[in-house]
């Protein structure tokens, strides 16, 4: 049984090739997974950064008896977005464009909810140096450079990172 599932996730678009994907790592205790892929030519990375929250829910639907799911995203207005959607009743407001994303999240929130699982949607700051969030960045980069479009698990050896993030948040 996991008690608490923390994720991070985050999306990437590059302007040169006009395409993103979304980056995704997985913790539980000690234990970690990282995801790449979603990548889809002319999409913003406001559209990728959704996406990543939907996979990183699909991950939590997926994980036996959490008692508590904490997903981490860069991008403060969508985390403002989810929060305020999810905080009344799940209503979304009609001028959203991103609508049918919504939707699936709200989906994956009550179906996670239903289980009695309390979900938390928490904006982190970009290049900090915060491990996670440092991971899936460069896993959503990957997910771009490589072209992945189905959901590939990545191995990654995190003392570079680690020491990375020790050098940024000294700054």
């Amino acid at each position: 049984m996991a008690d608490k599932v923390k994720i991070f996730c985050d999306g990437s678009y590059y302007q040169n090739s006009r395409a993103g994907a979304w980056g995704v790592t997985l913790s539980i205790g000690e234990n970690r997974r990282h995801y790449a892929g979603g990548y889809i030519q002319y999409m913003s990375s406001y559209i990728m950064e959704l996406n990543a929250i939907i996979y990183a829910l699909k991950l939590a639907s997926q994980v036996k008896n959490p008692k508590s799911v904490t997903i981490f995203s860069d991008c403060k207005s969508i985390v403002n977005l989810i929060n305020s959607s999810t905080k009344k009743d799940f209503k979304i407001k009609n001028s959203y464009s991103c609508k049918p994303l919504l939707r699936k999240i709200i989906s994956f929130f009550k179906s996670l909810v239903a289980k009695g699982v309390n979900i938390f949607v928490k904006h982190v700051k970009a290049h900090v140096g915060i491990l996670g969030n440092e991971i899936a960045d460069k896993l959503a980069k990957i997910a771009v450079k490589k072209k992945l479009e189905t959901p590939t698990v990545v191995n990654m050896s995190l003392n570079n990172f680690q020491q990375k993030c020790k050098k940024k948040s000294k700054k």
